[in-house]
Protein backbone atom coordinates (compact mmCIF):
# COMPACT_ATOMS: atom_id res chain seq x y z
CA UNK A 1 0.00 0.00 0.00
CA UNK A 2 2.65 2.39 1.00
CA UNK A 3 4.40 1.49 -2.28
CA UNK A 4 1.59 2.31 -4.11
CA UNK A 5 1.57 6.01 -2.47
CA UNK A 6 5.26 6.66 -3.77
CA UNK A 7 6.31 6.10 0.21
CA UNK A 8 9.37 3.13 0.41
CA UNK A 9 8.34 1.46 3.27
CA UNK A 10 10.96 0.77 6.34
CA UNK A 11 10.13 -2.35 8.56
CA UNK A 12 11.27 -2.75 12.28
CA UNK A 13 10.76 -5.84 14.44
CA UNK A 14 11.30 -6.27 18.12
CA UNK A 15 10.81 -9.55 20.33
CA UNK A 16 8.89 -8.95 23.42
CA UNK A 17 9.32 -11.84 25.49
CA UNK A 18 8.73 -14.37 22.84
CA UNK A 19 5.70 -11.90 20.96
CA UNK A 20 7.04 -10.21 17.77
CA UNK A 21 5.90 -6.75 17.22
CA UNK A 22 6.27 -5.65 13.73
CA UNK A 23 5.97 -2.19 12.19
CA UNK A 24 5.94 -1.02 9.10
CA UNK A 25 6.61 2.99 8.38
CA UNK A 26 8.96 5.96 7.42
CA UNK A 27 6.62 7.86 5.22
CA UNK A 28 5.92 11.42 6.81
CA UNK A 29 2.07 12.10 7.12
CA UNK A 30 1.77 14.93 4.53
CA UNK A 31 3.12 12.09 2.20
CA UNK A 32 -0.01 9.80 3.44
CA UNK A 33 -2.87 12.05 3.48
CA UNK A 34 -1.25 13.87 0.16
CA UNK A 35 -2.36 17.10 1.44
CA UNK A 36 -0.52 20.29 2.81
CA UNK A 37 1.52 19.72 5.91
CA UNK A 38 -0.75 19.57 9.21
CA UNK A 39 2.21 19.95 11.97
CA UNK A 40 5.08 22.73 11.93
CA UNK A 41 7.14 19.21 11.52
CA UNK A 42 5.79 16.96 9.20
CA UNK A 43 6.08 13.54 11.34
CA UNK A 44 6.75 10.06 10.52
CA UNK A 45 4.00 7.66 10.56
CA UNK A 46 4.40 3.83 11.90
CA UNK A 47 1.91 0.94 11.91
CA UNK A 48 2.60 -1.43 14.19
CA UNK A 49 1.01 -4.49 15.11
CA UNK A 50 2.25 -7.46 17.28
CA UNK A 51 1.68 -11.59 17.57
CA UNK A 52 -0.60 -11.15 20.30
CA UNK A 53 -2.81 -8.29 20.87
CA UNK A 54 -0.57 -5.29 20.70
CA UNK A 55 -1.39 -2.88 18.05
CA UNK A 56 -0.14 0.94 18.02
CA UNK A 57 0.50 3.92 15.64
CA UNK A 58 3.51 5.86 15.97
CA UNK A 59 3.58 9.43 14.76
CA UNK A 60 7.60 11.26 15.54
CA UNK A 61 9.63 13.44 13.56
CA UNK A 62 13.39 11.78 12.46
CA UNK A 63 14.55 13.86 15.28
CA UNK A 64 12.68 11.77 17.65
CA UNK A 65 12.75 8.26 16.16
CA UNK A 66 15.39 7.10 18.06
CA UNK A 67 13.70 8.09 21.83
CA UNK A 68 10.48 6.55 19.86
CA UNK A 69 12.34 3.08 19.85
CA UNK A 70 14.03 3.04 23.03
CA UNK A 71 10.72 3.46 24.18
CA UNK A 72 9.41 0.56 22.09
CA UNK A 73 11.93 -1.86 22.72
CA UNK A 74 11.26 -1.35 26.10
CA UNK A 75 7.32 -3.10 26.30
CA UNK A 76 7.15 -5.48 28.25
CA UNK A 77 4.13 -7.75 28.93
CA UNK A 78 2.73 -7.22 32.92
CA UNK A 79 1.26 -10.59 34.06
Amino acid sequence: MLKKEGVDPVARTFDFDGETLSCVGGGSFEQLLKSPEFFESDPNTWECWSSGWLQMRIMATDADMGEVWKIVSGIRKKS
